[in-house]
């Protein structure tokens, strides 16, 4: 056999002893580095001695006993070479940094020493590590070196002192005492304040701005116009020439006879074709009626106009006053006779589109289903508020979830109506699913009807992530609005339109009558309006080339929303700012609209490692990787499971441990699909390839019944990981160790858990098969791959389970914060 050393002869010492022959290597003692020829001709010959040494190492079926413990040697040998050269290379590249570092520091220190200080030529030196904020260290160093610094700001040290002093004015003072006043003095920052006119009415600087935009733009500017009123305390303030706090209209009036304002109604454009967003003017009122509406909203579209952007859509939320100036502007609302958009008036921008804010709208949908419990569909199919209540219950009562964020915050939500997300997790496709699995796997008797309910979900889930798309590049629902899906988008707005139509809901009398002719329509008839508005969008922007797709989440609320969040952070704890406090913050937005960034907007939390916790002297999982060449050397001996993974998934009555406890249906399904969570996290950690594929599972059709295949569409499309019959099989003796501990009321001893976890595989030889030849080749006990996995595996499942108890437990109902929104908005 070619390549393969003559194993009938005597092995070479050299072999037997560890100390196999290389080619040598040789250094430049200078630079401690190798030669182009010279690393060119060893990467040809390690390659071709190991690829020697892999073909001597393979197994034949004429082997004799002789031959395969010698070439079980030469695997070993073979390793720790490897090992040992990616030591040894390292260990160079250590050596060589740190003679690099010590020259170049031993090159400051001279420089230093011959300057005894950093002047303006070491300075210039430095300029690229500073990046945008150099012009700070520059005029830094020439302060404390007695230089005159320029009286004129750089824009980047303008930008930075504007909003550093928005967002602290202490932080600026502190700040620039400790740079040796480098920054501007804040009188001089409200010099720059005082050019920009701030008085209620359409901002001229605004304008200006876009007015100069389009001229240097190459393309058109298409702008989406949203409209919202924004609460302010009613308080009457004098700064010692002028009175703040009464109603003002932009018109100059200032009179005793007017009124306190309660409300500033804010117009802001977003770019639809790029990425920024202004407002361009406020009013102060203390309620606003649809003629006066109309009126400012005719002013704001004339003002846009003539500084030449296009405007697409107007996007309101749904409060009748909005709804009656939409119709005052031409449009109407029946669903039998829809018009959804209203002329411009003006030759160079045609129609514009009306929208109902999608997250108001799906709010007025949970409001509408969690108040009214019932609705009838258009087959007289019940659709419940209860199933999601004893989904959520039977969640409660297992201690775990069908993969999706249902709480008890989602359920009784009445203080926290304002709250997207709580309306979102409700209506989402992970509860239908959830609901789906109750009914047809689990078969539950409660959900047993269930099945318009999810139709119910699953529907206004869909248009939410239609009108809700942020992404080109996402699949599904969520991409944006293009070419490729606008017959997908057609065909669901036919259905979801003809879907609410044969929507019914109880009257006061306790009638069922449609939903569109109730005084709950609202939500319903403005998805309805929005699908519509966004065909229409695509028939005048992207079918005549004008745009390629456009992203629904630009013609929002939400950047609104976040406007008014940014001012209220302006006062720090205030969340409620008078006229002038309101005036100020709007002034400081208009210079640094596009360098504050956004607050409280996060909804998504980062995922951390997981700290794994041991009851050895050492992480399982950093002695697992220390002990592993990470390089699949080894050769695994593939062996047939003697259990199918469908006895995970239908019966679960081999798992047996010393205690007598048990697990519902429910909470076994749910403990198999944790498993791939468990093996998400693991994944990203170890660095043993062959470790990683033993929790993976391989035959992923064994999984047609579980929760994952639901979650995975099937398949792949989900992205989650299918896990290997052996983690599941851990989780679950982990799972009812934990139960027997009733880890839901009291702390518990997790070294306890694993220890009870890691006797019950003490004399089981199933566990982890397709290890058992890479198992043998560590010589320690300390380092056994198989008890590290299990010890790593129980860890990571008993740190989720109790950090979502604990999560459970902390969730109570924010009464303080109740209470502060009564007081502050009291009487208003």
């Amino acid at each position: 056999m070619e390549g393969v050393l003559p194993l009938d002869k005597p092995i070479p010492a050299e072999v037997l002893s560890g100390n196999i022959p290389k080619p040598s290597k040789t250094f430049n003692k200078a630079s401690l580095s190798y030669s182009n020829n010279s690393m060119e001709s060893e990467s040809l010959l390690d390659e071709s001695y190991t690829s020697s040494l892999v073909a001597a190492s393979k197994v034949t079926k004429g082997d004799t006993p002789r031959r395969l413990f010698l070439k079980r040697g030469i695997r070993t040998l073979s390793t720790e070479v490897s090992i040992k050269n990616k030591k040894l290379k390292s260990l160079l590249q250590t050596v060589r940094r740190q003679k690099k570092k010590i020259a170049s520091l031993e090159f400051i220190i001279n420089e230093l020493k011959n300057k005894n200080l950093i002047n303006e030529d070491s300075s210039l030196s430095l300029f690229e590590s500073f990046g945008k904020h150099k012009d700070l260290i520059t005029n830094w160093n020439k302060k404390n070196l007695g230089k005159k610094i320029e009286k004129k700001y750089s824009p980047t040290v303008r930008q930075f002192a504007l909003s550093l002093h928005f967002f602290s004015v202490k932080a600026y003072q502190y700040v620039r005492k400790q740079f040796n006043t480098i920054l501007p003095h804040p009188r001089t920052l409200s010099k720059w304040y005082r050019h920009v006119n701030a008085e209620p009415g359409f901002t001229d600087e605004s304008l200006k701005l876009l007015s100069l935009k389009v001229k240097n733009s190459p393309h058109p500017i298409f702008v989406a116009l949203v409209v919202d009123e924004m609460a302010i305390r009613q308080h009457l303030e004098y700064d010692g020439s002028n009175y703040y706090g009464r109603v003002d209209m932009g018109m100059g009036m200032n009179s005793d006879s007017l009124e306190i304002a309660k409300e500033s109604l804010v117009f802001l454009v977003v770019s639809v074709n790029e990425n920024w967003k202004l407002p361009i003017g406020y009013f102060l009122a203390k309620s606003l009626n649809s003629e006066q509406k109309v009126g400012l909203i005719r002013h704001a579209i004339h003002e846009l106009n003539k500084t030449g952007v296009k405007t697409i859509s107007l996007t309101f939320d749904g409060c009748s006053s909005n709804v009656t100036a939409a119709q005052l502007l031409g449009c109407n609302y029946d669903i039998n006779d829809l018009k959804i958009a209203f002329p411009s008036g003006f030759t160079n921008n045609e129609n514009i589109v009306t929208l109902f804010d999608p997250a108001h709208m799906i709010k007025l949908v949970r409001n509408t289903f969690g108040e009214k419990k019932t609705f009838l569909n258009f087959e007289n199919n019940e659709i419940n508020f209860e199933y999601v209540q004893n989904l959520c219950f039977l969640q409660e009562k297992e201690g775990c979830h069908l993969a999706n964020k249902l709480r008890k915050q989602h359920i009784f939500y009445f203080k926290q109506k304002m709250k997207v997300k709580l309306a979102t997790q409700l209506l989402s496709q992970s509860v239908a699913d959830a609901l789906r699995f109750c009914k047809d796997k689990l078969k539950i008797d409660e959900f047993h009807n269930v099945g318009a309910t999810i139709t119910f979900i699953e529907m206004f889930n869909r248009g939410f992530d239609i009108l809700n798309s942020r992404s080109i590049n996402c699949i599904g629902y969520k991409k944006a609005l293009c070419k490729e899906n606008v017959k997908e988008i057609n065909l669901f707005t036919k259905q979801i339109t003809q879907y609410i139509k044969g929507l019914k809901v109880q009257d006061k009398d306790g009638i069922y009558v449609p939903v569109l002719q109730s005084n709950r329509k609202t939500g319903f008839i403005g998805f309805i309006v929005c699908l519509n508005s966004l065909l229409h969008l695509y028939d005048t922007l992207i079918e005549p080339g004008k745009l390629e797709y456009i992203k629904m989440y630009k013609l929002s609320q939400d950047h609104l929303e976040l406007f008014f969040c940014s001012i209220r952070s302006h006062g720090g704890y205030n969340n409620n700012p008078t006229v002038r406090q309101f005036r100020s913050a709007y002034r400081k937005l208009v210079i640094q609209t596009n360098n504050v960034q956004n607050f409280n907007t996060g909804n998504c939390l980062p995922l951390e490692d997981i700290d794994i916790l041991h009851y050895s002297s050492s992480d399982p999982i950093s002695t697992l990787n220390n002990n592993s060449s990470g390089y699949n050397a080894d050769v695994i001996v593939q062996e047939e499971n003697l259990q199918n993974i469908n006895s995970f998934i239908m019966d679960h009555d081999y798992i047996a441990v010393n205690s007598d406890y048990s697990l519902s249906n429910f909470a076994k399904e749910i403990t198999i699909y944790i498993p791939g969570f468990v093996v998400y996290k693991l994944t990203n950690i170890l660095k043993c390839d062959v470790c990683k594929d033993a929790l993976c599972a391989t035959d992923k059709n064994c999984f047609l019944n579980s929760l994952i295949s639901i979650k995975n569409k099937g398949g792949n499309n989900g992205g989650l990981i299918y896990p290997s019959e052996d983690v599941i099989d851990v989780c679950f003796i982990t799972e009812k160790i934990l139960k027997s501990f009733d880890y839901t009321n009291k702390a518990v001893n997790k070294l306890k858990i694993q220890s009870e976890v890691l006797d019950h595989y003490l004399h089981s030889s199933n566990i982890f098969k397709t290890l058992k030849s890479h198992n043998s080749e560590t010589r320690s006990t300390f380092t056994d791959h198989i008890t590290l996995l299990i010890k790593s595996i129980a860890s990571t499942y008993i740190n989720l389970k109790i950090n979502n108890n604990l999560k459970s437990h902390n969730e109570t109902r924010s009464i303080r914060m109740w209470y502060n929104k009564l007081t502050i908005f009291k009487g208003q």
